[in-house]
C-alpha cells in the first residue's frame, strides 16, 4: 500500500475529505496514492504537512526534485 494512502487512513480521512484539505480532485489524489501522477512540489509540501510529516519520508526523491524546481525557477523570466 502507498505511503500516501496509509496515512490518510491512519488519520481517519477519505479520500474526498483529503482531497478537499490538500485543494484537489477525489480522482488525482487517487492517482497520486497509486503513483500514476506525481504532485508538484507544493502539493507535496501540503500532502504532508496535512498529513503531519515529513516529505523526506513520503517522497524518496525530494532532493532531486527540490533541485530540478530550483533549477526551472532560475531558468524562468520573471
Amino acid at each position: 500500500m502507498n505511503l500516501i494512502r496509509a496515512l490518510r487512513k491512519n488519520k481517519a480521512f477519505t479520500l474526498t475529505k483529503f482531497a478537499s484539505l490538500v485543494k484537489v480532485s477525489p480522482g488525482y489524489l487517487s492517482q497520486i496514492e497509486r503513483e500514476q501522477a506525481t504532485p508538484t512540489i507544493h502539493l507535496a509540501l501540503r500532502i504532508c504537512k496535512t498529513l503531519e510529516t515529513d516529505p523526506y519520508k513520503v517522497f524518496p526523491d525530494w532532493d532531486a526534485r527540490l533541485k530540478e524546481n530550483a533549477s526551472l525557477e532560475k531558468d524562468t523570466p520573471k
